[in-house]
């Protein structure tokens, strides 16, 4: 859908995968101007917007993890919001000055924090303690293999055998990637 810009009856945001191979936020007219505002190799979601900046959520950072960002509209200068490292998913205030940042990441099983799009208000609304903490886990790795033409990075999580070791052959269980475009593997909790 295109999302016209608050206060502006003439411009709009639109999103897509034709132009560059990512799903990137275009700023366009009703006059036929395209203009590339997200810049980034990986897909971008909007989120909202307010009279400044634009809010995005993507994996730029990194294929496995999924990030709050803000962008100006005049200078184009983007700041990432959600600094720990994991899988974010957002649902941001109507007015674009309060966000809720609901994450996992391989060692954390659940945050959920109230955060200030200025950085300046923060308070933490849960830490789930690890509820397979009295259970005895296997090691899980997170990595990559280049690829056969050496050009891109495969990404993997390995779920090592209890008590394994690495003098000792195992039985292999591969689970498919499916594409650049379908990431399977997330540094997530599950």
């Amino acid at each position: 859908p295109i999302v016209f810009l608050k206060g502006d009856d003439q411009r709009f945001l639109y999103r897509t995968d034709n132009r560059d191979g990512y799903r990137n936020l275009y700023l366009c007219d009703l006059e036929g101007k395209v203009e590339r505002l997200t810049k980034v190799d990986a897909d971008v979601q909007y989120v909202g917007q307010d009279a400044k900046a634009f809010y995005y959520t993507s994996a730029e950072v990194s294929p496995v993890e999924n990030h709050l960002f803000r962008q100006e509209f005049r200078s184009g200068k983007r700041t990432r919001l959600t600094p720990a490292e994991g899988w974010h998913n957002i649902q941001m205030s109507g007015d674009c000055k309060y966000f809720l940042d609901t994450y996992s990441s391989l060692n954390v099983p659940r945050v959920v924090d109230l955060r200030s799009t200025d950085a300046k208000f923060e308070t933490n609304l849960l830490t789930a303690a690890d509820p397979l903490a009295d259970y005895a886990m296997c090691e899980i790795d997170l990595g990559t293999v280049r690829s056969a033409d050496g050009e891109y990075d495969n990404y993997y999580r390995l779920i090592k055998p209890k008590d394994f070791d690495p003098e000792k052959k195992y039985p292999v269980i591969v689970y498919v990637y499916g594409g650049p475009h379908s990431q399977m593997v997330k540094n997530t909790w599950c």
